[in-house]
């Protein structure tokens, strides 16, 4: 702990630190010999981000690592620019990124004193590919009590919607996160809901590895859950999900049941809006997303509306037992809901619950919760690009018709006898679809 000098034990101290410096040997002038210290020269550095058509990239960012290993960071502009300043003249290394876009390469440019030093930096469109987590599960416990066996059900999902089926072992890994309350996310919680252990991969790598073949598909119902809150708006989602959205209605004629709501809490409206019961025909939900974009607004009270969709469904009674799909965005899953909120409407559902979106940690973790609580799926979706991907492949997702992978990693927990029934882990897998494009996946796993 920290304490505070008094303050005349602080005076005391500043005087004595004024007197040592004035005694130290030189011309008799009072000066240490010392040469006077001079503020470095400054400049700025703007920079235009765009993307493959060279327009100015949404949401983008960039950093300046300056002649001494400074680093400074700014993000873009209402006029378009990245505008970095107060970096020392000389030459700087600039590396600029946006939402969907690779991160540029560093490019070194000369900062001149007092002046703007402008470039232009055109970024490559990232892989929209995508994963699914179908389900996880611990299938082992050592006898002591200091080593978990956990499988994954993973599907990995390219920019048309299909599976990809190329990958190996060497693909996924199971990184070592440091977590805990004070880095913002849990290991292992405990029944009373309190970071209670910790967690390391024995080797981060797979023990057994497949993968699975799709089993028949089958008719299904759902219920589309769409955000509209104003989060959808900052995370600038929309066409793409607009758009995802109308392939997917488009393309069910026939066996399969859709209904289709929106939600958020505007002044004077219902928190859940629905566009009719269930169809057959997608089709005739599309006037329901016409407009969608620009009716966003409020907040997003996502766990309320999902209760509310759920008691909708059930008062329609579809040929097919429904599933719920929860369509949003944002650093929350929910931005009014407590986690004891959660937990019950979890406990409740009774039917399985697929989330798509909610890339942000704290948002991927409580989505991964939901479904993996009630048996759905949950896709990640961490830029706009991949709205399209997740719903290109939903269709097959809800059938049951999407090839996955299965693994198993043998983590080490602590303290010994910790990861009991009860408790919850938190953990992650990545997938490395390419050299580039390395995906995260969010494991939470109530322990039984």
């Amino acid at each position: 702990m920290h304490r505070k000098l008094p303050p005349l034990l602080a005076i005391g101290c500043l005087a004595y630190l004024l007197a040592a410096c004035g005694s130290g040997s030189g011309s008799g002038d009072g000066s240490s010999g010392e040469a006077p210290q001079v503020a470095a020269a400054k400049g700025t550095v703007t920079v235009r981000v765009l993307d493959e058509s060279g327009q100015p990239a949404p949401r983008a960012w960039a950093r300046v690592e300056d002649s001494r290993g400074a680093n400074w960071q700014s993000s873009v502009t209402d006029a378009g620019d990245v505008v970095v300043r107060d970096i020392i003249a000389g030459p700087a290394r600039v590396i600029a990124g946006a939402d969907g876009l690779y991160d540029s390469a560093p490019v070194t440019v000369q900062v001149a004193a007092d002046r703007d030093s402008r470039l232009d930096l055109k970024l490559q469109r990232r892989n929209a590919a995508t994963t699914a987590l179908l389900g996880a599960r611990a299938v082992g416990r050592s006898a002591d009590g200091t080593r978990l066996v956990l499988e994954a059900d993973i599907a990995v999902i390219d920019a048309a919607g299909q599976p990809v089926l190329g990958l190996t072992a060497a693909d996924f890994s199971m990184p070592q996160w440091y977590c805990g309350f004070d880095a913002g996310w849990w290991c292992i919680r405990g029944p009373n809901g309190t970071d209670a252990g910790r967690w390391q991969p024995t080797t981060g790598q797979p023990d057994s590895f497949e993968l699975v073949a799709a089993p028949p598909s089958h008719d299904f119902a759902a219920g589309l859950l769409i955000d509209q809150g104003e989060r959808i708006a900052e995370s600038r989602v929309d066409p793409a999900r607009v758009q995802g959205l109308a392939e997917f209605l488009e393309s069910l004629v026939g066996a399969n049941s859709i209904a289709l709501a929106e939600y958020s809490t505007k002044p004077g409206e219902p928190t859940l809006r629905s566009h009719g019961g269930f169809v057959s025909d997608g089709r005739a939900l599309l006037p329901g997303i016409s407009g969608l974009d620009q009716r966003v607004g409020g907040s997003s009270p996502t766990v309320q509306a999902s209760t509310l969709m759920l008691d909708f469904m059930r008062s329609q009674a579809p040929v097919q037992p429904p599933a719920l799909v929860v369509i949003g965005a944002g650093s929350e899953f929910d931005e009014t809901a407590t986690s004891s909120d959660v937990d019950a409407m979890i406990r409740s559902a009774a039917t399985p619950i697929t989330t798509i979106g909610f890339g942000d940690l704290y948002a991927a973790m409580t989505a991964a919760q939901v479904a993996q609580g009630t048996g759905g799926a949950s896709v990640n979706v961490t830029f706009p690009a991949q709205y399209l991907t997740a719903l290109r492949g939903l269709e097959q997702l809800l059938s049951g018709g999407m090839p996955f992978y299965r693994m198993r990693f043998t983590i080490e927990v602590s303290p010994a006898g910790i990861a009991a029934p009860g408790s919850t882990l938190y953990t992650s897998v990545s997938v490395a679809v390419t050299a580039r494009d390395v995906l995260r996946v969010m494991l939470v796993l109530p322990l039984q």
